[in-house]
């Protein structure tokens, strides 16, 4: 009995090494997304000044006071303006850009971290 040729090992037909790329990916726009944010946030403009917001150090990209945003991230309003889902927009403004928007969106640096490391042990 021959066996098919699919059963042999072929040096041409061995295994390459698979490399992750899509998961890294996604992680990389997540982050990407969580800085603009923040940039937009401006907690030392918007937040009562740099000693009320938490890492003052990092100027612009600082996080809202715990009392606004326990998740350390920006304000309400800033995600709004980066594209929150908000039926009325979407449906009476024609905002339709705010249901791709607001999937990569996160309320702070606790839930983007949330996110990726499910992310990673799900996906990877």
């Amino acid at each position: 009995m021959v066996l098919p040729p699919y059963f042999y090992n072929v040096p041409e037909m061995e295994e390459r090494k698979w490399r992750a790329w899509f998961v890294p990916l996604i992680v990389f726009c997540n982050v990407m997304v969580m800085m603009v944010e923040m940039f937009v946030n401006k907690c030392p403009v918007h937040g009562g000044g740099r000693r009320s917001c938490v890492a003052g150090f990092l100027g612009r990209f600082s996080f809202q006071p715990i009392r606004e945003n326990p998740l350390l991230g920006p304000s309400s309003l800033t995600l709004e303006k980066v594209g929150a889902l908000q039926w009325e927009k979407i449906v009476h403004q024609h905002q339709w850009w705010r249901l791709l928007v607001s999937m990569w969106l996160h309320a702070g640096l606790i839930h983007l971290l949330v996110d990726i490391l499910s992310l990673i042990f799900i996906g990877i």
